[in-house]
């Protein structure tokens, strides 16, 4: 009998939650879209649940028993909420949530009226996908409400589409998509494409808060959100709340981060005076009203969202990077992590005949000395990539641990090669064939071609691709390395093998006679 086959990686996600190993499941797709549509918030004095809290109250005011947010993720108590806000340059108010008739409204009774879609979940949500349709026009909320009012239960329902606010395909295709680097470590993508035949604007502001429990109890801390870091990389802010560790947002390059308190807006809609100046709605007030002063300027908050204000082009799109984590401020959070993404991606719902891949990722700080072994290195922050393979069979040779700092546009180049070129294959291997054998790993025929095709196009004589270790060999001298290093760069066994890539002088070859890094002494 044949020996069942190793588990997939979501498979062995399942089993470590369910051992209790880790908490895959810790946070999810928890965050209602209308959470002001439920009867839970009702505290009116008819039970008339919904008129109590309609759709224009919702930006406004704090909830109690949920919070919502369009393709949102939260942790399983629902205490720090992540969702994506958006705004068109038109629309009279932020899109925070999906728009819905009540049972009032609707000819069908309560009815959401827009266009999402689930794309993609695994059961541990260490994968989740989402598609928004976003109009560029204004947004016709009055217009569906009078119009399912004018329709009995015998018509059809009167629905977004057949308002013309999609007319001449003016919207926006807003892809959500997050990706867990482990259990507390999401990585989150939003891509933005304009479906128009015209350069269109569309503000984008994920937005990070706390449910509002701290009004619950007198005397109750009120957790809060601060600048951790800010630098030409990126803002990181800091998440802190009495139940839950410490959670870092790494923003990428915004154009600026709002801060505000998820406290009911009482003098907007009761005529009371509000406890404090920052509250819920202070980001539509900001961005649509144009309102400045409603958000707070000591950029403190339990409610607070990296503004990016863009332009895209007809037919183009646009991607934002953010990344959520309980891991602390990271050195490079969308350099080699989003790779591992890319790669997870690809290979999300696809198994080995036997062995696992395994990829992480550590921090370093690179100084000039530890350049000297990696010449295109320079000194600072890096992201370091361990690669291992665990197989059952031998004829899959284990691949040994490498940890190599690349630099970011190599990174990047492997990113797009991982997105845009790499064939859909079951093979796990990062560079595969494009033709027969498709999908299997390159070989060494197919590396001399690609590098004779370089020299090539660079004008240069083509020699041997071996020449390139020849080369690394006496840059690595040049620049003071010691024989050593360069034995241990180019993981040569033999003393005699390293004297002829690099001309040495034997007698500084002793220095090389140790123990190698994964084999016998």
């Amino acid at each position: 009998m044949n020996p069942p086959p190793p588990p997939t990686a979501e498979e062995a996600r399942l089993a470590e939650a369910r051992e209790g190993k880790a908490p895959w499941r810790l946070w999810g797709p928890y965050l209602s879209e209308r959470q002001w549509g439920t009867v839970r918030e009702d505290y009116s004095a008819d039970g008339d649940a919904w008129r109590y809290l309609p759709h224009d109250h919702a930006r406004s005011r704090a909830y109690r028993w949920g919070e919502d947010g369009i393709a949102g993720i939260s942790d399983e108590a629902q205490r720090l909420c992540f969702a994506l806000a958006l705004w068109n340059g038109a629309d009279p108010f932020l899109k925070e949530r999906l728009f819905g008739l009540s049972g009032h409204e609707g000819n069908h009774g309560e009815d959401v009226k827009e266009y999402c879609f689930y794309v993609d979940n695994v059961p541990s949500h260490a994968y989740m996908k989402y598609l928004y349709k976003y109009p560029q026009r204004a947004f016709p909320y009055a217009d569906l409400v009078a119009g399912n009012a004018r329709r009995t239960r015998l018509d059809p329902e009167y629905e977004l589409l057949d308002t013309g606010v999609f007319d001449d395909d003016r919207y926006f295709d807003v892809e959500v998509e997050y990706a867990k680097a482990g259990p507390t470590d999401v990585l989150v993508r939003v891509t933005a494409t304009n479906r128009g035949a015209h350069a269109a604007p569309l503000h984008l502001l994920p937005t990070l808060w706390f449910r509002n429990d701290w009004s619950w109890k007198d005397g109750q801390p009120r957790p809060r959100i601060v600048v951790d870091r800010e630098d030409a990389r990126g803002t990181v802010l800091r998440a802190e709340h009495r139940s839950l560790p410490p959670y870092w947002l790494h923003c990428d390059a915004p154009g600026e981060v709002l801060f505000t308190e998820n406290d009911t807006n009482g003098e907007r809609l009761f005529g009371a005076a509000n406890a404090t100046p920052w509250v819920k709605d202070a980001m539509h007030a900001c961005v649509v009203d144009g309102r400045r002063d409603a958000v707070n300027p000591a950029r403190t908050g339990s409610k607070a969202a990296p503004h990016y204000a863009l332009t895209i082009d007809a037919g183009a799109a646009a991607t934002i990077r953010l990344r959520l984590t309980a891991g602390g401020v990271l050195a490079d959070p969308f350099g080699l992590d989003e790779i591992v993404l890319n790669l997870a991606t690809h290979v999300r719902g696809s198994t080995l005949s036997a062995g696992t891949l395994r990829l992480t990722t550590s921090a370093a700080l690179l100084s000039q000395a530890d350049c000297v072994a990696h010449p295109d290195a320079r000194p600072g922050e890096y992201v370091l990539l361990s690669v291992a393979q665990v197989s059952d069979e031998p004829a899959l040779p284990a691949l040994a641990h490498l940890f190599e700092p690349l630099p970011a546009t190599t990174g990047a180049a492997i990113a797009a090669y991982l997105e845009q070129e790499r064939p859909k294959t079951r093979n796990r291997a990062v560079f595969v064939r494009h033709h027969t054998p498709r999908g299997e790993p390159v070989g060494p025929d197919l590396v001399r071609k690609a590098i004779r095709q370089a020299f090539a196009r660079a004008g240069l004589p083509y020699t041997r691709s071996h020449l390139l270790r020849h080369t690394m060999a006496n840059r690595l001298l040049a620049g003071g390395a010691s024989l050593k290093e360069v034995a241990d760069v180019l993981r040569h066994r033999s003393l005699n093998t390293t004297m002829i890539y690099a001309k040495l002088d034997s007698r500084k070859l002793t220095a090389v006679a140790l123990p190698w890094p994964g084999s016998a002494a």
